[in-house]
């Protein structure tokens, strides 16, 4: 585990009784300045799977009151929230007694870019960074709606790629490229990149109403050896 103590421990025990605005900022930088902050990997994949945990930890002398963050995360969720936002508080004992702390975790996305996790002690903040990694994609799949029409009238088919990879979906923005059987209707788009859930879609518009049989339809990742997916769409009278 990587362990990073943002400032040396400058602590302040709090006097008995009233306090003003001022007396309780000042005993928040000092809780702020003594906040450790570590996390079980320095990167992984965006492949909208994996996690990261992060841990903050506080000296046990800090005065509890002051010992609730506010996290936000750029890219990604968080596992106990589902969302880009939690409050928690830093109140769990370590083994020697020494420290509290809390551990969150972050699930990836499906996007290549960094996480900027911010902790919010009062009017303190701090930022630390996670690379999220492109997850090449693997495997991929192919889907039709509806997966059969009838020849009495124009028909739109949309087809929907899926691509995955290793042990999620693959990163937001791998180009997928479409076949279509251009003597019964056209595309609108023959390539498209994936998005942040791992689709890449696009519509194809039947417009042959003397056919009946089967349209076949295909999916690859270009420059890659992942094998393409296949579909049949059947038009029936």
């Amino acid at each position: 585990m990587r362990s990073t103590p943002f400032f040396a421990l400058a602590l302040v025990l709090l006097a008995t009784g009233c306090y003003d605005e001022t007396d309780y900022d000042h005993a928040s930088a000092d809780v702020f300045n003594a906040l450790q902050v570590s996390t079980s990997v320095d990167s992984l994949p965006a492949d909208g799977a994996s996690e990261v945990t992060v841990t903050y930890q506080l000296p046990i002398v800090v005065d509890t009151s002051l010992t609730t963050i506010t996290l936000t995360c750029s890219n990604g969720t968080f596992q106990s929230s589902g969302t880009n936002e939690l409050v928690t508080n830093v109140s769990k004992l370590t083994d020697s007694h020494d420290y509290r702390f809390t551990d969150v975790t972050i699930i990836a996305s499906g996007v290549a870019k960094p996480c900027v996790v911010t902790a919010s002690i009062s009017v303190y903040e701090r930022k630390d960074t996670i690379k999220f990694y492109k997850a090449e994609a693997t495997a991929i799949s192919l889907q039709a709606l509806p997966f059969y029409i009838r020849n009495d009238t124009v028909n739109e088919i949309k087809l929907i790629a899926s691509l995955r990879s290793l042990n999620g979906i693959a990163s937001k923005g791998h180009p997928v490229s479409f076949t279509f059987p251009t003597a019964q209707g056209f595309p609108q788009l023959s390539q498209v990149n994936s998005d942040a859930v791992g689709n890449a879609t696009t519509t194809f518009v039947f417009t042959d109403t003397t056919f009946v049989g089967p349209l076949n339809f295909s999916a690859s990742i270009p420059g890659t050896n992942v094998p393409p997916a296949l579909f049949t769409v059947q038009v029936i009278n």
